[in-house]
């Protein structure tokens, strides 16, 4: 289910619950328990579903699919769902054209979901408005449409949705079908990053990085990125950490290596891959490797097969910093790339982030390419030996592979993948 399902649920359950409130207060025993509470209010919703009731066909929806009052079941939850739907309740129509945009329970169809969310959309349903938009800036079973995006973005955005007003935002900003406006962009991307919708956020330290529309505003950009990050937007942590490098390399004044603990083995490459593709490498390619290779390619501005290189790098290195059993050794994976980058000039790790920023935006198709690429490879089978040698424990004899001994491969690497690969709302 995803998190637009979730939202209209939600609106639903609420207003349920207030109603819930209110029949628990015309109950001869006020101390009577939720759960028989539930089970008198579904028993009344079931007398006035019968009568056509609409909005009570749609709690019953949501009791049966949750079990409230009434035992859990998924297929009476959707026949009081389609029920609502044609009868007119705007949030039971918006519910049942995301089961057909995701093949929920029913076969999957943008035509018909396009056809329900077009009757909640009319009825002012926010989330239906937002999703008829997707669907045409999307192109997805209709012909690509930015302007009538636009328009049913606006009317959400009208009401005050911040996705809306973000989806606006970057319409102007891209430029999509109309002139690039980078203050239109700033000033719909701000209502959004107010009500703490992180894309927004993150697209505004775009433009107060980049000084498009705005003077350039480092701190700015960065309060926004932090922002972001905050809520585990992961681009705008990775914009952080090169930030973090690059002011690194700034302070020292390119000093070629930075390292914390030497050790035989710390950070240690045993090759380097050369400036290649990422599907010619193996799982068993360990992150100093990969960075010489990026590194190979930054020299040459081949910054698609860097970016890819070094974004295989960083996934691995955090796979590895969840599996050594000492937890100093983990910032091993960061200088790593720091001591990749710090050779590099100024103006070329520019082109550098401007590619990553361009091209890696979560749900963009080089960044869904370079997930469904790794995700193929399966998690790291070679040992971190190269990690575990930076760590604090690299100078004392303890027992052990340097692993920690609870360690569940397989569920780390999917945590790893769905956090970092997610698509953005």
């Amino acid at each position: 289910m995803n998190s637009i399902t979730r939202i209209t649920l939600i609106a639903l359950i609420s207003t349920f619950m207030s109603n819930a409130a209110s029949v628990a207060d015309s109950s001869e025993n006020p101390k009577t328990s939720q759960e028989l509470r539930y089970e008198q209010i579904s028993k009344k919703l079931l007398i006035l579903a019968d009568q056509g009731d609409a909005q009570a066909q749609a709690k019953l929806y949501v009791m049966y699919l949750n079990g409230l009052g009434v035992p859990k079941d998924i297929k009476r939850a959707m026949e009081w769902c389609i029920k609502a739907a044609n009868n007119g309740n705007a949030d039971a129509q918006a519910i049942l054209a995301i089961m057909y945009e995701n093949g929920d329970g029913v076969p999957q169809s943008y035509k018909i979901a396009l056809e329900w969310y077009l009757k909640a959309a009319a009825q002012g349903n926010i989330s239906a408005q937002n999703n008829v938009g997707r669907i045409y800036l999307n192109a997805w079973g209709v012909s690509q449409d930015f302007k009538e995006a636009m328009n049913w973005f606006m009317k959400a955005a009208a009401q005050g949705d911040a996705i809306a007003q973000a989806n606006v935002g970057l319409i102007y900003f891209k430029g999509q079908n109309i002139p690039k406006d980078y203050q239109m962009a700033r000033s719909w991307l701000l209502e959004a990053a107010n009500q703490g919708y992180a894309k927004a956020q993150f697209y505004l330290g775009i433009i107060y990085g980049r000084g498009l529309g705005v003077d350039q505003d480092s701190s700015v950009s960065i309060g926004w990125f932090q922002k972001a990050a905050q809520q585990g937007h992961p681009l705008a942590q990775e914009t952080l950490e090169l930030n973090a490098i690059a002011q690194e390399i700034n302070d020292t004044n390119h000093t070629p290596k930075i390292t914390n603990i030497q050790t035989k083995g710390n950070l240690a490459s045993t090759r380097n891959t050369g400036c290649v593709a990422i599907d010619t490498l193996t799982n068993q390619e360990i992150p100093p490797n990969i960075y010489r290779g990026a590194a190979d390619c930054i020299k040459t501005g081949a910054y698609d097969k860097a970016s890819k290189l070094i974004f295989l790098a960083r996934f691995y290195g955090l796979f590895d910093g969840e599996r050594i059993a000492d937890s100093t050794a983990a910032q091993g994976a960061i200088v790593l790339e720091m001591n990749m980058l710090a050779p590099v000039p100024i103006d070329i790790k520019t082109k550098l982030q401007e590619h990553l920023t361009k091209n890696f935006n979560i749900g963009s198709e080089p960044f869904s390419a370079f997930c469904q690429t790794i995700a193929k490879k399966g998690y790291p089978t070679y040992h971190p030996d190269y990690l575990i040698q930076h760590g604090i424990s690299a100078f004392s004899q303890q027992k052990g592979n340097g692993l920690k001994t609870d360690f569940n491969a397989e569920k780390t690497w999917m945590k790893i993948l769905s956090q970092r690969c997610k698509k953005a709302d």
